[in-house]
């Protein structure tokens, strides 16, 4: 088992090594199609072809395009495959160039390195349909079958009927609905029924304040009426 994991990580890291590859073949692909878009006379020129000027600059947006896809699709297999047939149309450029060229060493040079990178490119693209292959040979789990209980759903059925609510988790009584349960319900008619008459026996109250306070306002007032009749009077 142990073996098995070991090989099961070995694997893993050489594909994270290839992938890791081919995005460095995308960004050296964008960088030398912008050398070829934008300086195609000057490299021509480098080489001995000052009449393969526009073909290089053509070249230069095919190596764009191909680092563009490199680098923006999951899959980078198909598009290193196709940097290795963009090689092989370079070499076959210079190897066409190298005859009466009186710049031969820079072409053969140019030659070289191209084969360096294409063997880059071969060793990519191999190890990446490599692991396409592997990935289809790789059987597909069968989840239909799981429900994710623990039991089947029959035994599982009405398990939590004796379940009780704790309190802490409960609705607090003065926050239940009205169209709860029937004992709730008369709980909260009993609570409002005993508001109501604590609101009654404060109106009373305050009543009965109000009248005690006016009965000695009124019997100032009549004093003062009498003492007022009792002068006028006794002047008469």
């Amino acid at each position: 088992m142990s073996h098995h994991y070991g090989g099961s990580s070995h694997q893993e890291m050489s594909r994270q090594s290839t992938y890791a590859l081919a995005q460095g073949l995308g960004w050296f692909s964008i960088g030398l199609g912008l050398a070829e878009l934008l300086a195609p006379r000057r490299l021509a020129d480098s080489l001995g072809m000052p009449e393969h000027s526009g073909l290089i600059q053509a070249y230069g947006a095919r190596e764009i395009a191909t680092g563009i896809g490199i680098l923006t699709q999951a899959d980078p297999t198909p598009w290193i495959w196709g940097r290795v047939g963009g090689d092989a149309l370079d070499l076959a450029t210079l190897t066409a160039a190298v005859p009466d060229n009186p710049r031969k060493g820079s072409v053969l040079l140019a030659m070289m390195a191209v084969a360096g990178v294409t063997a880059l490119d071969v060793i990519c693209a191999q190890e990446l349909s490599a692991g396409r292959q592997e990935d289809r040979r790789r059987p597909m789990v069968d989840y239909s079958s799981r429900s994710g209980l623990p039991r089947p759903a029959d035994a599982m059925r009405g398990a939590a009927r004796d379940f009780e609510v704790p309190k802490d988790m409960r609705i607090p009584e003065l926050l239940r609905p009205w169209t709860s349960t029937g004992s709730s319900r008369n709980e909260n008619r009993e609570m409002a029924g005993s508001s109501t008459s604590m609101h009654d026996v404060a109106d009373k109250g305050e009543k009965h304040s109000s009248s005690s306070n006016l009965k000695p306002q009124l019997s100032s007032t009549q004093t003062v009426r009498s003492a007022h009749q009792t002068v006028t009077y006794g002047r008469q």
